[in-house]
């Protein structure tokens, strides 16, 4: 069993890969797990259990996966749990439904939970921690961030710079460790889709499979995450917002910061191009 966790900012597609993977026949995707094992938020989400919905359609209380789990941390409300031990028990939930031979995918996403998923990594009943680190365009989140947060045009440039310095912590997190990510630009997994999916299988050890090329067939127990995944239409074909092409005022501000530039282009449109040239993959 492997573990493949999600980084990424809000509004970056973090979500959508994960059903995407999870169309893979040994792929589980669990979305955001850190909420319920925070114990910060875990009182919060764990009130909602008896009614929230996963993915399978079921509720956590009803669900194969999430039901075991529940109970575990109810029995053990008021109680500090390690790390280690809340995700075990997440993993043997798994196991128990679908066997060992699988991966799971975490898309819980930020600084934190990427920390303690690597400070934990030999203790953690999987063989191996894989990491992708999914980034935006930078105008894209920008808009989706502003509008999010009914903002001003102003926001813009705030926006630029929390989708920079998060991006950069999460790859002095990854240096800290020492793990090699899987970059992936989710401009390029919305338009070259097949190509990123069979880029990410071969760095995680899986034969790619044509059903993960269709959202519809995910079999993802996500039940905490963006709300699209419970979508009637944008959980089962993937949509890309392409409202930003048309914001110029988010364009010239973009233009004026060259650092968030540079960094845009390498980090969110080389990918492809580059796993090509190295011949890690061969796109169809």
């Amino acid at each position: 069993m492997k573990l493949l966790f999600i980084s990424s900012f809000s509004y970056s597609g973090s979500t959508m890969l994960d059903m995407l993977l999870s169309a893979h026949p040994r792929v589980v995707g669990l979305g955001e797990t850190y909420q319920l094992i925070d114990p910060e938020t875990r009182r919060k989400f764990l009130k909602g259990a008896d009614e929230n919905l996963c993915n399978c359609g079921k509720t956590m209380r009803e669900c194969p996966v999430w039901s075991p789990f529940v109970a575990f941390l109810r029995q053990n409300a008021g109680k500090e749990i390690p790390f280690a031990e809340s995700y075990n028990r997440l993993i043997a939930s798994v196991r128990d439904v679908y066997g060992d031979d699988v991966v799971i995918g975490d898309s819980s996403k930020y600084q934190v939970p990427l920390r303690l998923s690597l400070e934990n990594r030999t203790r953690l009943d999987v063989e191996k921690v894989s990491v992708i680190h999914l980034i935006k365009d930078a105008r894209s989140f920008a808009l989706s961030w502003k509008r999010s947060h009914n903002l001003g045009p102003i926001s813009d440039l705030k926006a630029f710079l929390l989708w920079f310095r998060f991006n950069k912590q999460i790859e002095s997190i990854l240096r800290a460790h020492e793990v090699e990510p899987i970059r992936v630009g989710y401009e390029e997994l919305c338009f070259s889709t097949r190509t990123i999916l069979e880029m990410i299988c071969l760095e995680v050890g899986l034969e790619f499979d044509a059903a993960m090329l269709d959202l519809s067939r995910s079999k993802s127990h996500i039940a905490l995450g963006n709300r699209m995944r419970v979508h009637e239409k944008k959980s089962k074909k993937l949509y890309y917002d392409n409202r930003w092409f048309l914001d110029n005022s988010i364009g010239w501000k973009y233009a004026m910061l060259p650092f968030i530039k540079k960094y845009n282009e390498e980090k969110v449109y080389g990918n492809t191009i580059a796993g090509v040239r190295e011949g890690r993959f061969e796109p169809k």
